[in-house]
């Protein structure tokens, strides 16, 4: 038997490429619907892009501000690292802060120095009541010393014994001295800050807005968000008016004078200072602030930047809190206090 021949097998044939405007296996899709996807979806793409602009790039410096102060003001707990720089010395540490609900109770407490020499200064409002603790307080004697320069007195053996006697314990202000002492002064007579007060000093200050933009940096990322960075300048005519506008609402909590005025405008004037800030661009606040200036005619710089809040105690009463007048008792035991000053401590809080 002969054997089969093989057969040629058959190539397929070469697939073609779809016509534009059509789909293979299906019907044909109509261009002008084809078209409108593309169109909307080049729209939905610019709509996001400029979006995210808008949100990140075109706000502008004053707006920044402006939003940062408003959040700031809303804050019931914050916490911020600082670090004073100045000839020969420097301290770094944490400040935090936490209010109640109705912002009636707060807690502030400063850390600064690292391992064995920080010192914690912790201060404690509860229903218009103020109470001081120090730890470690005793390490504040040679800073006291440093800056001051009388390091006779704050040097001394009795200051330190002084401090030492004082560390850890509470030491309470009452709502009434707190009283006595503001309308000596001429100044508020409330022992707490208002919520409402606070928002009208936003108010008055969103109409005469007297911190501008003076030099735009570029932004920078601090703990992890990304901050429009700018310098600021005063502006003093709306300073002025700002100013005069808080006298006139005789707030509560926030009485100026004519004194107060003329103080707070020649702590703005100097010429050589000058404030940096960094504003979150998708949070809109705070995440770094800077000061640079003098003090005493030497350089000092002044940096804040925002940080993890710790976990607050309960805001309540010390139980063994002490009157303030063992404290100033104690101190003015030491002799560091100036004599204008003993005389105010002894008037006000002693007798």
């Amino acid at each position: 038997m002969n054997p089969t021949t093989p057969q040629p097998i058959a190539t397929p044939p070469t697939p073609q490429p779809a016509a534009p405007g059509t789909v293979t296996g299906g019907k044909k899709m109509n261009k002008g619907l084809l078209w409108g996807i593309i169109v909307a979806a080049i729209v939905v793409i610019a709509a996001g892009a400029w979006a995210a602009y808008a949100l990140f790039f075109a706000t502008t410096p004053e707006s920044l501000m402006k939003d940062a102060v408003k959040n700031l003001s809303q804050e019931k707990t914050f916490a911020l690292d600082f670090a004073v720089g100045g000839e020969g010395a420097s301290v770094t540490g944490n400040i935090a802060a936490t209010t109640d609900g109705n912002d009636k109770n707060g807690e502030v407490i400063v850390t600064f120095g690292e391992g064995s020499q920080s010192v914690t200064l912790s201060l404690l409002t509860v229903d218009g009541n103020v109470f001081l603790k120090g730890t470690n307080i005793e390490q504040v004697a040679p800073l006291l010393a440093l800056y001051s320069g009388n390091v006779e007195a704050f040097g001394s053996a009795e200051f330190i014994t002084a401090l030492k006697d004082v560390n850890g314990k509470w030491f309470e202000v009452t709502k009434e001295q707190l009283e006595a002492l503001a309308e000596g002064d001429g100044g508020s007579t409330a022992a707490t800050v208002s919520p409402q007060d606070i928002k009208k000093v936003i108010e008055i200050y969103e109409q005469h807005t007297f911190v501008k933009a003076d030099k735009v940096f570029a932004d920078e990322t601090i703990n992890g968000a990304q901050s429009a960075h700018f310098s600021v300048k005063v502006d003093k005519q709306q300073q002025g008016a700002f100013l005069e506008a808080l006298k006139a609402a005789n707030l509560s909590t926030f009485k100026l004078t004519d004194k107060d005025i003329e103080t707070f405008k020649t702590a703005t004037d100097s010429p050589t200072a000058t404030i940096e800030l960094w504003i979150g661009r998708s949070t809109k606040k705070f995440t770094k602030v800077k000061v640079a200036g003098e003090t005493n005619g030497q350089p000092i710089v002044v940096t804040l930047t925002t940080a993890t809040p710790p976990t607050f105690d309960k805001l309540e009463r010390p139980a063994d809190a002490r009157p303030i007048s063992e404290l100033l008792t104690i101190l003015l035991g030491a002799s560091v206090m100036p004599s204008d000053l003993e005389d105010t401590a002894a008037a006000e809080f002693m007798y």
